[in-house]
């Protein structure tokens, strides 16, 4: 048998040393020695931030094995990883996003997974020498999407120009020097989000801040709000230069943190967005540093690069609060939020509601009472999903086929 510690460890502030992707190490208990996994490193990401309780990309099988879930180029993928020979191998699987993986037996685990015209499911896999098998166990919707509705998107061409992060898995640099390519910026379809299908069923996915690669995180540190909201536009204009969009017709659409660079990016481009819409989002950042949990209890000091008392500039926090800024909103918004948030108190929409409305702003408030941080209740997603809908067939003139 062979003796391996248990600790394997997806951390970015060892993988990025070698790699600059988030890779599998090993920490060995007699001697203490640390080094990865593979004998070399996958251009894919091992690892996703750690946003809940019970978050997971890898299960252990046995004392050689571990069962992985890979990101690349924007898609999970199913690996073994067999420590001895420091080698893995790839398995099929028809899900397009895999999460929370826990071992049940030595050859099967389970997680939840979704396809591309498939909401998420509880997903039982089970290992036969290399071939594995799926079980659904639970589904979230049982709704039938249409043959071809639901096409695989596939890598966007982008032009590295100002603002884009230095390596993206879903772009390719259109020039002679190949540089390797992370998931900081993926084009995609996805049917549950009503923007995209508005545009054509095309959505372009920008992870934000925490959600997206171990460099782009790095370089957002003291530049959240500004930079990532940059990088937006700039890819926006771009995916329309590709002629895939109307660049007059393009909505913005966020939720939670990721939620303030949708308002930000109204105020300093008012006439790029023709809407925004927003869920569960933070408008006054000095008051959420005051009041974070403990999961993100310095996580705005480390995006905003310090915190509001001890800043070089303290009116960071103020210039970077859509709340202090509301008169100068005049595209349409829709926001959503729970009225029992205790990770950003509901009490934040509120007051920017309040404020757009007083400077003659055009915006939909859906309050909903008894719902925290993120909508859980079935009819409430559908709620909102449908209320977003009409909002933007009222904004754009269009209308929806019964």
């Amino acid at each position: 048998m062979v003796q391996y510690s248990r600790s394997f460890l997806p951390l970015s502030t060892l993988s990025r040393c070698v790699s600059g992707w988030i890779q599998p190490w090993i920490y060995f208990l007699l001697d203490g020695e640390t080094r990865p996994i593979l004998k070399q490193h996958i251009l894919a990401e091992f690892a996703k931030a750690m946003w809940g309780l019970g978050m997971s990309s890898y299960a252990i099988l046995d004392d050689d094995h571990f069962l992985c879930v890979i990101d690349r180029k924007g898609f999970a993928l199913l690996i073994v990883v067999r420590i001895s020979s420091r080698t893995f191998e790839e398995l099929p699987s028809p899900f397009v996003d895999i999460k929370y993986v826990k071992c049940v037996r030595s050859n099967q685990v389970v997680s939840v997974g979704s396809k591309m015209d498939r909401g998420e499911s509880i997903i039982k896999t089970t290992l036969h020498h290399g071939s594995p098998t799926f079980e659904v166990l639970a589904s979230s919707s049982n709704t039938p999407v249409p043959d071809g509705f639901a096409p695989r998107p596939e890598p966007l061409v982008l032009h590295p120009r100002a603002f884009l992060p230095a390596h993206s898995s879903g772009i390719r640099w259109s020039s002679k020097r190949e540089a390797p390519l992370r998931d900081a910026l993926s084009f995609r379809s996805n049917i549950p989000n009503v923007t995209a299908v508005f545009v054509g069923a095309y959505s372009l996915h920008i992870p934000w801040m925490g959600m997206a690669d171990a460099d782009t995180r790095e370089r957002l540190d003291g530049k959240a709000a500004q930079l990532d909201v940059q990088e937006c536009v700039e890819a926006t204009r771009q995916t329309a230069d590709n002629g895939l969009i109307d660049l007059d017709r393009v909505p913005k659409s966020m939720h939670t943190p990721g939620g303030l660079s949708v308002l930000i990016s109204l105020i300093k481009f008012p006439d790029f967005y023709a809407t925004g819409c927003s869920q569960s989002s933070v408008w006054d950042v000095a008051k959420l540093y005051h009041k974070s949990p403990k999961l993100q209890r310095f996580y705005p000091a480390l995006l905003l690069g310090g915190s509001p008392e001890d800043l070089e500039v303290p009116e960071v926090y103020r210039a970077r609060s859509p709340l202090f800024h509301a008169e100068k909103i005049k595209t349409p918004v829709l926001l959503a939020h729970g009225s029992q948030d205790v990770v950003i108190p509901v009490s934040q929409t509120d007051a920017i509601v309040a404020k757009i409305k007083k400077n003659g702003g055009q915006v939909e408030y859906l309050r909903f009472e008894n719902e925290g941080h993120g909508f859980r209740r079935a009819a409430r997603i559908r709620a909102v999903q449908e209320r977003q809908l009409a909002f933007l067939e009222r904004v754009f003139g269009f209308r929806m086929a019964e």
